[in-house]
């Protein structure tokens, strides 16, 4: 019986390696665990380098910015993070205006990484319409992060 017990670990400790071995390939990325999985139905997101050692944008599709409408963009990034609700007010010129109405989620629970997560790829989709070069963002501000017009020169070390 002992035998076979340590046939068993031996052969789930090989799964277990192969498992890990088949992640390395995905360009030394792995996800942070900050956010649900289903955020690749995201125009952008972000994952973790782990060569560089920091956080990097990833674009999950291709989009028509002719196609794309704000409610699109924004019911897709409500879908992935259910606890922050990203709300439309206007587009004037090259700039949408955007509410959170209850932000407490996204500036004390998720930390400054998932609050600057979250605004690099909020910023990054919402920016892929066409015409709009500025996110403006108005909620509550807290401890992890504060309210205000954003670019993608903003998050250029993300890149």
């Amino acid at each position: 019986m002992t035998k076979n017990f340590h046939y068993l670990i031996f052969c789930f400790a090989t799964f277990e390696i192969a498992s890990c071995a088949s992640n390395i390939d995905k360009k030394n990325i792995s996800q942070d665990s900050k956010f649900p999985a289903t955020f690749d139905r995201l125009i952008w997101t972000t994952d973790f380098d782990t060569v560089k050692h920091d956080f990097v944008l990833i674009k999950n599709r291709e989009v028509d910015a002719d196609t794309l409408t704000p409610k699109k963009v924004i019911d897709e990034i409500n879908s992935v993070w259910s606890e922050i609700i990203l709300q439309f007010k206007k587009v004037s010129n090259d700039t949408i205006y955007v509410t959170i109405p209850d932000s407490y989620y996204l500036t004390e629970r998720i930390g400054t990484s998932g609050a600057s997560n979250y605004m690099a790829a909020t910023t990054y989709s919402l920016t892929e319409l066409k015409g709009i070069k500025y996110v403006h963002y108005d909620f509550e501000e807290g401890e992890h992060l504060s309210p205000g017009t954003m670019t993608r020169e903003d998050y250029k070390n993300y890149r």
